[in-house]
């Protein structure tokens, strides 16, 4: 029987789910038409808060205090101890 996947890997998988979708929903805002002037508050507000959510690489200034990356290294740190 298959080993169950590790919650780390799972929310790390979830997260680069996010992220894809993310950048996808910035790109349909991009490429709708005559919208080229909604990039910089996409940019500047929802697309960088839910990046710098997501993961301490998003390229902005600032970020969460406690981003789903740290999560998933606490999640691995005690896996590693059940082991």
């Amino acid at each position: 029987m298959p080993r169950p996947q590790a919650p780390s890997r799972r929310l790390s998988d979830l997260r680069d789910t996010m992220l894809e979708t993310l950048d996808e929903m910035r790109q349909v805002v991009k490429d709708a038409p005559n919208c080229d002037h909604m990039m910089s508050r996409v940019d500047s507000y929802w697309y960088a808060q839910l990046k710098s959510i997501l993961t301490k690489e998003s390229g902005y200034l600032g970020g969460s205090m406690h981003d789903v990356q740290d999560t998933i290294d606490d999640l691995e740190e005690e896996e590693q101890i059940e082991e």
